[in-house]
């Protein structure tokens, strides 16, 4: 699979279940400090509009160390706020 951002991971993996790669990946994911805050069922979501796919899963892994650092970040909170069309937050007096 071609992924055209930088700030993406996508791994195709062949030869097993995808019940084998969810449970390897989880505690891979929780080792490094992610945690699984949502997750996209691709083939439940397409049979709603009567659509067939393979069965995969796209989780949402999150760092909440991470996340604090960028949450606190003036500039990192502007820039996702002008993405968003937010009014930016002035950054906090030193």
């Amino acid at each position: 699979m071609d992924v055209s951002v930088t700030y993406a991971i996508a791994r195709t993996i062949f030869g097993t279940g995808i019940d084998a790669v969810d449970a390897g990946a989880r505690p891979a994911l929780a080792h490094h400090g992610y945690g699984i805050l949502a997750e996209i069922d691709p083939k439940a979501t397409m049979k709603k509009v009567s659509a067939e796919m393979p069965g995969h899963r796209v989780p949402g892994a999150r760092n909440p160390e991470m996340a604090h650092q960028a949450i606190g970040n003036a500039k990192l909170t502007a820039v996702a706020g002008a993405v968003r069309g937010l009014p930016a937050r002035p950054p906090a007096a030193a």
